[in-house]
Order: C-alpha cells, then sequence, then structure tokens
C-alpha cells in the first residue's frame, strides 16, 4: 500500500492509498481513523472535493469521529466499572 495524495486540512491527516488497483480514503484525528473506498473514475472529483476544507464531508467526519471517540470512551470506562472482569493467568 502508498501513499498517492496527503491533503492538507487543518485538524485532520487526509491520505489516498492504492493498493492492489484499489484507492482508499484514511482520514485521521486523534488516533482514530476512518476508511473510505474510492472507485478510480471518482478519484479526481474525490480530491477536488477533499481540497476544500470547508466541505460537508469534513463536518460529517467530524461528527462520526465524535461518535467513535464517545464509544471508544464508554467501553474503556466500562472496564473500571467491573462491566469487564480479566481471566486470571495461572
Amino acid at each position: 500500500m502508498r501513499i498517492v495524495n496527503t491533503i492538507p486540512h487543518p485538524f485532520f491527516v487526509v491520505e489516498i492509498f492504492f493498493y492492489a488497483e484499489k484507492y482508499t480514503l484514511k482520514i485521521k484525528f486523534r488516533g482514530l481513523e476512518q476508511s473510505y473506498p474510492i472507485p478510480s473514475e471518482h478519484l479526481d472529483t474525490t480530491v477536488k472535493v477533499l481540497n476544500d476544507p470547508g466541505h460537508d464531508f469534513y463536518t460529517e467526519a467530524s461528527l462520526a469521529f465524535k461518535t467513535m471517540q464517545t464509544t471508544l470512551v464508554n467501553m474503556l470506562e466500562s472496564f473500571d466499572s467491573g462491566h469487564y472482569e480479566e481471566e486470571e493467568i495461572i
């Protein structure tokens, strides 16, 4: 897998990868990552959209990251409240 494009954004790391004749958009924020397959015929249009840091895509991605962060925090907090029991190693 190799990076074929890195798109500057003030908050996100935005990269497009190519592997096995397929493109994948990866957007990263604070240790979380979203991946989207991109059909090759839509690659140029996708790059144009991603070069607009105010595009609705980023607003929706931000909401998804907030949901992902809440889910992760809730899971980690459940470990402290006894919902998760670690097996004893003998």
